[in-house]
Parts: structure tokens; C-alpha cells; sequence
């Protein structure tokens, strides 16, 4: 959810009039207002050993997944306030989605076979599988409810779909596709993802909501893998050139722009705000690190490393420019937020 995003006010130059010259020159300097910095916290879920944040809503809520040891969810409210929960009888929960109203969409594991589920704001869970899948993986939910996922149709074989707010389930794949990707759902219940060709060919996708895809390729030569949408329809993601890898925002329009790190062998987005700010990850030639950076609208990129961790990796970014994701250090991994 994405543009340039500035930290705090910019900051503004000594103002100089000059009065006629009859009269000599006279100067007025005025000051602008203080410069305010980003500022950056870490948290964890209280006796985590894992506390892996995947989405933030506009409002500042978080959600996401700990271990202690088994995985389970998390809401965190911008105020800090964290409420755990797990879906009855299962050993693994894992969120995936949050909207702005904080209804969670994520999946669970039963005896090994993903489901999936709706978390209510009152903390009501509701089950739901495709109709014959094999595995249901949702990764997004728009602000009416609605749930859009992945699920396994047969081994290797991958297909999206759409699970509208009373239940009613709408399966698609791309034409000609071997496999259709589900990557992200904004608040408009747009979708983005990537599909597979039967030759292994990748290439990036958005859903519309009365059901339109459109493809898309970066260059029109290596594979492109889509992995966020903004509430105004831009896409980002990364995609492979030769050896490289290098982040992509497609805009609204079809424009695509592309851009990478500096120093950087690898640089992967994941995720775009509505104004066009973007963030992701990068690595720099010769370390293994990840390492976070934030991008403009305008192109200018800014490393946004949590300091004193060991690897940082934002995951999301709401429309008020608040970064969520997670961190590590000799302790584990934890979350953080960086706001603007």
C-alpha cells in the first residue's frame, strides 16, 4: 500500500524576502517546523519463542503467528494490547490476513491438511474448506468479509478462490494455467497473485472484483511473482532477470517500474501502501542477511533495519505508512513496527 512517505514534516529551508530595493534589503527568516523521525519498536508475544507479525490493518492492528512451542495467532491494537487464540482442538493456527474492521482470515492444520477460517472481531472462529480440496490456504480479506486464498485441486495442482461473506465459494484459475497463485486481497476485494504455465513460465495476475483477470509480465522474459496489492490496485512483487531478482510495482494504469537496492544481489517487495510506498527486503552481494528497505513513489529507497537485529523483513505496510514485520537477534524473532 504505497508512495513516497516522508518522516514527519519536510523540513523546510530559511525563508528569505527582500523588500524593495529602495528601501535595502531586508530579510526575514522564518523556521519550519521540527523535523519528526520514524520511530521504531520491537515486541513479542509474552512467553513466544516466534513472534512472526504477517499483516497490519489501517488502524494500526496487527496480526500474525508465535510458537511457545506450538503455532498459534495473535491480534496486536495499536495501543499494544496483544490477545492470543487458536482455532478449538487444533496444534497449528496461522493468520494471514487482517481487514480494517479486524476480521482475521488465516488457516489451520488438522492432522496435517490445511483449513481455513474467519476470526470474528469478537473473537468468533468460523471453519470453511473449498468444496473438495485437498488443502485451503486463505491470504486475504477485504473490508466486507469476503476471503480470497489458494487451494490444492490435486497434487501440484494449485487453484485460487474467493469465499463471499455468507459462506459462498468461487474457485478460478488463470487460462492456460497449470497452477494460479493467491498472494494478496485489498479492502476492495481485488486480487493479486502469480500463476505457473504448464512449461514452468511464472507471471503475475490481478483478479477484479466482478471476476476480470488481467496478466501481466515485467519483462516479458524471466518469471514474475507477484506478492502485494494496495487499496488503489498496484501490485508489487519481484521478479528474475538472468540471476537477478528485482523488486517491480506495476500501477494501476499497467505502467510498471522497476528497481533495485543499491549493492544489492536480490531485492524482493512485499508489500505497497496507496500511495505507492513500498517495502521488502534485499541482500546485499556477499552476506545472506535480510536486510529491510522502504521506496518512494518518487524512487528513493531508504534501508530500514531494525537496529542491533540480525535480520530484518517487513511483511506489510498500512495507508498511514506503519510498518509491520519481524526481526531477529541471539534471542529469536520478534516483531516490529516502524511508524512514519
Amino acid at each position: 500500500m504505497s508512495t513516497t512517505r516522508k518522516n514527519g514534516n519536510t523540513p523546510q529551508g530559511l525563508l528569505r524576502r527582500s523588500a524593495l530595493l529602495l528601501s535595502g534589503a531586508i530579510s526575514i527568516l522564518a523556521a519550519g517546523p521540527p523535523v519528526r523521525a520514524a520511530t521504531t519498536i520491537t515486541f513479542d508475544v509474552p512467553g513466544a519463542t516466534y513472534t512472526e507479525p504477517v499483516a497490519i490493518n489501517d488502524n494500526g492492528t496487527i496480526t500474525g503467528m508465535f510458537t511457545t512451542p506450538g503455532p498459534s495467532g495473535f491480534v496486536r491494537t495499536a495501543d499494544g494490547t496483544i490477545t492470543t487464540f487458536r482455532v478449538k482442538g487444533e496444534r497449528a493456527t496461522y493468520p494471514m490476513g487482517i481487514n480494517r474492521h479486524g476480521v482475521i482470515t488465516g488457516y489451520y492444520l488438522h492432522k496435517r491438511v490445511g483449513h481455513g477460517f474467519v476470526r470474528g472481531r469478537r473473537g468468533r472462529i468460523t471453519r470453511f474448506d473449498v468444496p473438495g480440496a485437498l488443502y485451503t490456504e486463505p491470504f486475504g480479506i477485504d473490508d466486507a468479509g469476503a476471503v480470497a486464498g489458494q487451494y490444492v485441486v490435486s497434487v501440484n495442482v494449485v487453484h485460487g478462490f474467493v469465499r463471499a461473506p455468507d459462506g459462498a465459494v468461487t474457485t478460478f484459475n488463470v487460462s492456460g494455467a497449470a497452477s494460479t497463485y493467491v498472494s494478496s486481497m485489498n479492502g476492495n476485494g481485488e486480487i493479486g497473485g502469480w500463476y505457473q504455465m504448464m512449461d514452468g513460465t511464472a507471471d503475475g495476475f490481478l483478479r477484479a472484483t466482478d471476476g476480470t483477470i488481467t496478466t501481466y509480465n515485467v519483462d516479458g522474459q524471466g518469471a514474475t511473482y507477484a506478492a502485494g496489492i494496495s487499496s488503489d490496485g498496484a501490485a508489487t512483487g519481484f521478479y528474475n532477470h538472468g540471476s537477478d531478482q528485482s523488486g517491480f510495482v506495476r500501477w494501476r494504469d499497467g505502467k510498471i517500474a522497476t528497481f533495485d537496492v543499491q549493492s544489492a544481489w536480490a531485492t524482493e517487495a512485499t508489500a505497497v501502501d496507496g500511495v505507492g510506498t513500498i517495502v521488502g527486503s534485499y541482500y546485499v552481494s556477499g552476506g545472506h542477511e535480510e536486510h529491510a528497505f522502504l521506496r518512494s513513489k518518487t524512487g528513493n529507497i531508504t534501508t530500514i533495519d531494525v537496529a542491533g537485529e540480525g535480520l530484518t523483513y517487513p511483511v506489510d505496510i498500512n495507508n498511514a505508512g506503519v510498518v509491520a514485520g519481524e526481526c531477529s537477534d541471539s534471542n529469536g524473532f520478534h516483531g516490529f513496527i516502524r511508524t512514519p
